[in-house]
């Protein structure tokens, strides 16, 4: 046992810090060691934690397993987000701690472990980092303030991880209680109201280009209306075909490991075989000669794509068009608002909406939506858990569509109508 203690004389939380530390390799490092800790524990009668500082409870925290079958548990990108929120949040108090108004005294070195940051915070200070997040510090200075969805999201991490501590009596303030509310309003989420028209124009404007790299990974996001993630992970294994439909469809492990089947349109496999052939594959003709795990998609290096560089994909090559289609496209995704929308007196401005892979699958939802398909549908081929979710990605679609002006009648109101 005394091996698996060494665990605390290493600077885990430089590693943890560290922005391009080895996740995989790091979680087969430390979990058995953690679990050995917390059975060692039990088994002598003490406390779950007994021995455990603040570099251990957030690597239980956050690398724990929370499900009899592992891939049911949270993904690794998840658990990457949730990496970069929390330790940001300890890296900013002790770098700058007086400036956020924590105040306590904090040790200069995040490592030393006779000192729990966790355990000395009050729930006046929880409150106090997110101002401070969101009106000084040295991101938003450069960048100006969050987005509320983005803050939100940040805030909802943080109370998630204080209140667990409390429940595992890691802690004894409920620290989650001292963070204010950060529901969101309609007015507060991006707009990613983008039809078929948009994409349409998209569509049209890559393939004149000659671009099938960007046009195929549209129109696949669009008439799959999968997720990043998801389409980063698709093998070509993945593929399969349906002899009694005589249709080729994706097998799309979703969020909770669930399986979806998501049929590929002939138009859609064409472009997929047309991606392909761009980037010197084998079509989908010579699948029993291509390895099943081999990336369906492939960056321009042959590697698989992942959800971070995809996106980063996308505005680079959207960047690189010529300024005269860069202006053309501003214009289409361009739409008027007030600056503040909960502000009458505000003005209103001219706003983007914002070109990015997740944009398409709000996009699905709402063609689906113009298509006169049911929500539970739309909602059951997102793959949502909860219809709620899928009513917001149409929010601003339904409540226009669902206004009592249309269905008024011209017999009662004649040529005002």
């Amino acid at each position: 046992m005394e091996n698996s203690l060494s665990l605390e004389n290493r600077n885990l939380m430089n590693a943890l810090v560290n922005e391009s530390f080895n996740l995989e390799r790091f979680v087969d490092e430390i979990k058995p060691a953690l679990r050995e800790k917390i059975e060692f524990n039990e088994a002598n009668d003490e406390y779950d934690f007994t021995g455990f500082n603040d570099t251990l409870i957030l690597c239980h925290y956050l690398y724990r397993d929370t499900h009899v079958n592992k891939k049911r548990g949270k993904s690794d990108n998840t658990k990457e987000t949730y990496r970069k929120v929390i330790v940001r949040f300890i890296s900013d108090c002790y770098e700058y701690g007086y400036d956020i108004g924590i105040d306590i005294k904090i040790p200069i070195y995040i490592e030393q472990n006779e000192f729990s940051l966790f355990k000395s915070l009050g729930k006046r200070h929880m409150q106090r980092y997110v101002d401070w997040l969101n009106t000084k510090s040295p991101y938003v200075l450069e960048n100006g303030p969050y987005k509320p969805a983005s803050l939100a999201q940040k805030v909802t991490i943080l109370k998630g991880f204080f209140k667990k501590l409390y429940e595992w009596q890691y802690i004894t303030t409920p620290l989650h209680l001292g963070f204010q509310s950060t529901t969101l309003t309609e007015a507060d989420r991006p707009n990613r109201d983008a039809g078929a028209t948009h994409v349409k124009y998209l569509l049209e404007l890559f393939e004149e280009l000659g671009h099938i790299p960007m046009f195929t990974i549209i129109h696949v996001l669009t008439t799959t209306g999968i997720r990043n993630t998801e389409f980063c992970r698709l093998k070509v294994g993945d593929v399969a075909f349906d002899s009694i439909n005589k249709c080729y469809y994706l097998n799309v492990i979703a969020k909770g490991s669930k399986l979806r089947q998501i049929p590929l349109r002939d138009k859609t496999l064409k472009s997929i075989n047309l991606f392909r052939h761009a980037r010197g594959l084998k079509p989908f003709l010579e699948m029993a000669k291509i390895d099943p795990n081999a990336p369906l998609f492939t960056t321009n290096t042959g590697g698989p794509f992942n959800s971070s560089y995809l996106a980063k994909y996308f505005h680079r090559q959207i960047a690189a068009l010529p300024s005269d289609r860069r202006d053309e496209i501003r214009e289409v995704f361009s739409y008027k608002e007030r600056e503040d929308p909960l502000d009458e007196n505000s003005p209103i401005i001219n706003k983007e909406i914002k070109i990015t892979p997740h944009l398409f699958r709000h996009a699905f939802a709402i063609i689906s939506n113009q298509s006169n398909i049911e929500l539970h549908k739309i909602s059951q081929s997102l793959g949502h858990e909860n219809i709620q979710t899928t009513k917001i990605y149409l929010e601003k679609i339904m409540a226009i569509e669902s206004h009592a002006i249309n269905s008024w009648s011209q017999d009662l109101f004649g040529d005002y109508i």
